[in-house]
């Protein structure tokens, strides 16, 4: 089993209360198809923004994936969320390009957890088990991020084979942790054939930073290609590129 980061918040809580529910998921008027691919995902904050596309979140000085404490557009500046006790100064940025937004805050020892609406995330509606899914979209992404424009060993990137972590729960409305096994057969179906409900898996922090790049979306859209046709992937936007989806080499933009 390979370590878990910080960024695997989905698979290191404790299990809600049998009441816990995700938030309500939108009801879109006319939406995309990256839309639709997002609410199959459990993608609930993201719409159809087009150029207004918000991001939200960015990485501290560490290398870490946090959250903003309110979602920013490209170019705007933002500022990391906070909570807790045991406070500590730290100055945070996008550590890939000097344009990205400066993340400047007091954090926590114990960062809260990435939104899940900026974080890489693939679905798979293959009727696989979770953990077969994870060894096979790990190795197509380590494989990925090891042709990514600036990728180097460091820092959040251990270079140790790891590019993914399991996704098994999130955030309830009551601030508890709900299962995905309760909250799948509940998702919306994606526009695309499928014979499964979704299992899901996420990027870890180093795919995360260097999937940020635009000079490294046409290896993602590339990467989709191999993942296979029952399986999508999400790029949250960044402040050099919109978020965007991709399903066996197709992308799919959240425009109208």
């Amino acid at each position: 089993m390979k370590k878990i980061s910080g960024l695997a918040f989905v698979s290191l809580m404790l299990v809600g209360c049998a009441t816990s529910q995700p938030p309500a998921m939108p009801v879109d008027s006319n939406p995309s198809d990256a839309l639709k691919f997002a609410r199959a995902m459990d993608l609930r904050q993201i719409t159809d923004a087009g150029d207004q596309y918000l991001i939200y979140n960015g990485f501290a000085s560490n290398g870490q994936l946090v959250p903003l404490k309110t979602p920013v557009r490209a170019g705007e500046k933002g500022v990391a969320n906070q909570g807790g006790n045991g406070l500590a100064d730290v100055a945070a940025g996008f550590a890939t390009h000097t344009s990205f937004i400066p993340v400047l805050s007091v954090l926590t020892a114990q960062q809260p957890t990435a939104i899940v609406d900026g974080v890489v995330r693939v679905a798979s509606w293959n009727g696989k088990s979770q953990e077969d899914n994870e060894r096979e979209v790990n190795a197509i992404f380590w494989k990925t991020l090891n042709r990514m424009d600036g990728y180097k060993v460091g820092g959040m990137c251990e270079g140790k084979g790891g590019a993914v972590e399991n996704a098994v729960r999130r955030k309830a409305t009551n601030g508890d942790w709900v299962s995905y096994a309760d909250i799948a057969p509940t998702l919306p179906k994606p526009p695309i054939n499928v014979s499964g409900q979704a299992t899901f898996i996420i990027g870890n922090d180093c795919f995360n930073l260097y999937a940020t790049r635009a000079s490294n979306v046409g290896l993602v859209k590339e990467m989709s290609k191999e993942l296979g046709e029952q399986r999508a992937l999400f790029l949250p936007g960044s402040p050099e590129h919109e978020p965007m989806v991709f399903s066996d080499g197709k992308q799919y933009l959240f425009r109208k």
